[in-house]
């Protein structure tokens, strides 16, 4: 990547800090967890940060703890008091043009005003911004919708995309929230889509992280289909890559909403988000008495890089992992045999594959073995056949000194924990 590519890329984040009020007596209280959410910030970088449910208090302690960032808020009832959806930017990228404030309401322009059965007030933070260095502008914008009513969040989607629409002007225009509603399965969605915003989660070559974003302090379930946090945007922005954070201290998770980062390319047309199938997949992890693991090398045909992953694939209909799994052995390497031992990994990743966009979650299972020569079938699909070029036993150090591209990108790293301490008492989310 060139220097220029780099200064052109945004790290954009949503985050729900849970209000300062919330679990009073408890640890889980703002005062016990405020340096972890700044922990957590700080672990994902951002260049804009958008934050809901924050008190006026929380803000100016953000503010306190993150020098070099600026920031806009105000509370969303009538006299200024109660939660903000406040907006933070790196001061040494960004200047402040214009902001402002108004109200999912039908009259949005009145402070504190209410609608469409909306159980509270509801507002949404806008900052129009010029980069430093190229003198461009954007326009960022933070938002929560309710939590109750599903006429409010599709009204108050529609006025958010009637008003940012024109306050952007043409420029890229990001929009950052709690949506209350499930993305890709809710009519909230839909009318972001529909209205000329991308979703990050789609429109990036990767993702990673569980797409269930309210966890309520535990830990968040892989493949539940409840992404209420959402990065959204349009104009000449791309998505390079986005992720729930699943940031994690010994004390637990630091709010009860995971984090989203999403990182955004400047001056690049996002494009229509391809069509996406979801599915989950079974994976073997075949290893050998001298710690060798066979790997298969794919071409993508959406883009043509290489990626060496290991065996297996999608699950069909009414399959259970170990079926389905027994069955990608047999046409992929020609052993149905082997003895399938415990599930060790778990990951959930997005991405392209030919004209389509796949949401998989995958589940790993140790099998060990000694080595052997892959026999694929030849009755495979054709582009399965076309995109598999070949086959290989690696080891861990074999993987750190290649220069070619692994599927978890940890995968060494995961190998040797693995050899060390053996199956780990639950499966391991191993990311991207």
């Amino acid at each position: 990547m060139t220097n220029t590519d780099a200064d052109r890329q945004l790290i954009v984040l949503t985050y729900n800090l849970l209000y300062g009020g919330a679990r009073a007596g408890t640890l889980r209280n703002w005062k016990h967890r405020r340096e972890a959410v700044v922990r957590a910030i700080r672990h994902c970088q951002p260049d804009l940060l958008g934050v809901q449910e924050c008190l006026e208090d929380q803000a100016r302690f953000l503010a306190r703890q993150l020098p070099g960032y600026s920031w806009v808020g105000r509370g969303r009832e009538a006299d200024g008091s109660g939660e903000m959806t406040a907006v933070f930017f790196r001061e040494n990228r960004f200047e402040a043009r214009a902001s402002g404030h108004f109200w999912l309401s039908e009259t949005p322009d009145e402070p504190g005003s209410r609608a469409w059965d909306t159980r509270c007030t509801r507002i949404a933070t806008w900052i129009r911004l010029q980069q430093r260095d190229s003198g461009a502008e954007l326009l960022f914008a933070n938002t929560h919708l309710d939590h109750g009513s599903e006429p409010a969040r599709l009204s108050g989607a529609r006025l958010l995309l009637q008003r940012l629409t024109t306050l952007a002007s043409g420029a890229p225009l990001i929009l950052t929230g709690d949506f209350n509603a499930r993305a890709e399965a809710s009519e909230t969605w839909s009318v972001c889509m529909d209205g000329g915003l991308q979703d990050a989660w789609l429109a990036a070559p990767a993702v990673a992280g569980p797409d269930e974003t309210w966890c309520n302090f535990r830990p968040p379930r892989y493949g539940a289909v409840a992404r209420i946090d959402w990065v959204l945007f349009s104009g000449e922005l791309g998505a390079c890559f986005c992720e729930s954070v699943s940031y994690r201290e010994v004390t637990g998770f630091p709010s009860d909403h995971l984090p989203v980062r999403a990182v955004l390319q400047l001056g690049q047309e996002g494009g229509r988000m391809a069509p996406f199938v979801r599915r989950e997949a079974a994976r073997a992890l075949l290893v050998t008495p001298d710690d060798e693991v066979l790997l298969m090398c794919a071409v993508n045909p959406s883009g043509g890089q290489r990626v060496w992953f290991t065996p297996g694939g999608g699950l069909q209909p009414g399959e259970k992992d170990r079926e389905g799994l027994r069955r990608e052995l047999g046409e992929e390497t020609g052993r149905q045999d082997l003895n399938i031992g415990p599930q060790v990994w778990k990951r959930f990743h997005a991405f392209p594959w030919d004209s389509r966009r796949l949401h998989q979650l995958e589940r790993f299972y140790l099998v060990n073995t000694p080595r052997f020569k892959p026999t694929m079938a030849t009755d495979l699909a054709t582009s399965e056949l076309m995109s598999i070029q070949e086959f290989r036993w690696w080891t861990a150090d074999e993987i750190d000194a290649s220069t070619e591209t692994f599927a978890p990108r940890r995968l060494a790293e995961l190998l040797r924990t693995l050899r060390r301490d053996g199956p780990p008492p639950r499966p391991v989310d191993v990311g991207l």
